[in-house]
């Protein structure tokens, strides 16, 4: 995902101060930050780079050249929420979280807007539970550096686990990991992790965003059914989900309409798992295509990513070609 700059107009250096920190804890880039009288001087006339700002200020009716910016600024703004309490006062916490949950709705929406990334996009669910960990960093560790495809691993996992997952998928490996947050997108060449407290769809433009209600639905935590689900609606064709080791059926509802879509489903071999109820229950209902170790997979997606790239090449050159 790529940075977000948020400028700042505020009247006090320390509103300024304050509001920056918020911008920190929020992973957003510090702008430009600009004192209304500011907009009087030739070089702030033009409109200083930011995606969006956050303008905190008095009346200030009477700066003419403050008012004409505030009238054409193209980019979002938040208006100010008052001056900062006093620093580890009550009212300072309160301040600072109303401030921080609206900077997390401006970073979503302003990736939602973004639309660089889109459907044409590969992507490929990897669910797992009992094992999962071992065998999906055993895929990861076989597959060469710099596929075009984006990964979201689904894991059965415990809330207070998800930090040491993050810290285990991303050592050595080729394809670093992130936690998948509101307005986080899918990268590709990297893994977003679903994280098991926080419910999130992915939009058509390659954004999470945070579901309705929030919480997973089903027994599970995160709920593989209903990533798959919500992928295979988004991407379909160009869609996929690995089954790799685990206890249950999580995944199984959501397979069907994924290969209705178009998608591919691929299940790692049950006698290679540690428990292998999840890839059976694929197996068994004649949803896979394809299925092989964590290192026979990683092999046969590198040959199914290349055949596709030589396919769409081949259909670019023939269409040239008629013209």
């Amino acid at each position: 995902m790529s940075t977000v700059c948020v400028g700042l107009v505020c009247s006090a250096r320390i509103q300024q101060l304050s509001l920056a920190q918020a911008l920190a804890d929020s992973d957003l880039q510090l702008g430009p930050c600009l004192r209304p009288e500011d907009f009087l001087a030739g070089d702030v006339r033009q409109n200083p780079q930011a995606d969006a700002w956050i303008v905190d200020v008095s009346d200030e009716q009477g700066n003419e050249a403050y008012n004409a910016w505030l009238e054409t600024v193209e980019q979002p703004i938040i208006f100010g929420d008052g001056c900062a309490p006093d620093v580890g006062s009550h009212a300072h916490t309160l301040w600072f979280e109303r401030i921080l949950a609206q900077l997390v709705q401006l970073k979503g929406s302003l990736q939602d807007f973004d639309t660089r990334h889109s459907r044409q996009q590969n992507v490929c669910v990897l669910a797992a539970s009992t094992g999962g960990p071992a065998a999906v960093k055993t895929f990861l560790a076989a597959l060469p550096k710099g596929l075009d495809i984006s990964f979201i691993y689904v894991q059965h996992i415990d809330a207070e686990h998800d930090k040491t997952l993050l810290k285990m998928m991303s050592a050595n490996s080729h394809y670093p990991a992130y936690i998948a947050a509101h307005g986080e997108r899918l990268q590709a060449g990297r893994l977003a992790l679903m994280s098991p407290t926080i419910a999130l769809n992915v939009l058509d433009n390659g954004t999470f965003c945070q579901a309705k209600n929030s919480q997973w639905l089903g027994a599970f935590s995160p709920s593989i059914d209903q990533v798959i689900a919500n992928v295979s609606s988004v991407y379909g064709a160009k869609a996929g989900a690995i089954v790799f080791t685990g206890m249950g059926e999580d995944g199984l509802v959501a397979c069907r309409l994924l290969a209705q879509q178009g998608g591919y489903v691929w299940a790692q071999t049950p006698e290679s798992c540690v428990v292998g109820s999840m890839p059976e229950a694929v197996i068994a209902a004649k949803l896979v295509s394809f299925y092989s170790t964590p290192e026979g997979l990683a092999r046969h997606l590198v040959n199914s990513l290349n055949r596709r790239k030589y396919t769409k090449a081949r259909k670019i050159t023939m269409n040239n070609a008629s013209q």
